[in-house]
């Protein structure tokens, strides 16, 4: 099975897929890790899937300070403020604010060694070919899966990406 993306997504479907019993492929046009990012709030099913990863622990001594949470407009002007204690009354659990490459690294974590992931490398063209897909890589070389996972914007899905029958 091969994986268009190494986020969040495509790492949490790669490490689940494996512990199923599969062997995923990774790729990634990114040359490594996703560096930066932006912050995100952590909780609900996301945060109970993390805690059946067993990645929680890596991700609790980087939460973020946040005090309260605002909704303001296009203008700036905030339209509301729930303090932080009351949010985590609100979504009924905890709730763990990160940014975005820490959930990302310890994603990377949890597949090391189990999942090969290629970086600095994409989905150029994929061949329908009736029970499996034969995918080309922008890298170079051809491979074929039983199955290939990706969003719209990964580059199979763009406009110069071709996917033939």
């Amino acid at each position: 099975m091969l994986i268009s993306g190494a986020g969040i997504a495509g790492l949490t479907l790669a490490y689940w897929l494996r512990r199923r019993g599969f062997e995923p492929v990774v790729v990634e046009r990114a040359p490594h890790g996703r560096l930066g990012g932006y912050g995100v709030d952590f909780f609900g099913s996301g945060y109970d899937v993390a805690a059946r990863m067993g990645i929680l622990d890596r991700l609790t001594p980087h939460r973020l300070p946040v005090d309260a949470v605002e909704f303001v407009d296009a203008s700036g002007r905030s339209s509301a403020r729930l303090p932080a204690e009351l949010l985590e009354r609100v979504i009924r659990g905890p709730h763990l604010p990160l940014m975005h490459t820490t959930l990302e690294g310890a994603l990377l974590d949890a597949v090391d060694g189990e999942v090969e992931i290629r970086f600095a490398d994409s989905v150029a063209d994929v061949r329908d070919t009736g029970g499996a897909v034969e995918v080309a890589f922008a890298g170079g070389g051809r491979e074929r899966f039983d199955l290939l996972v990706g969003g719209r914007r990964h580059p199979f899905a763009d406009a110069g990406a071709r996917v033939r029958p």
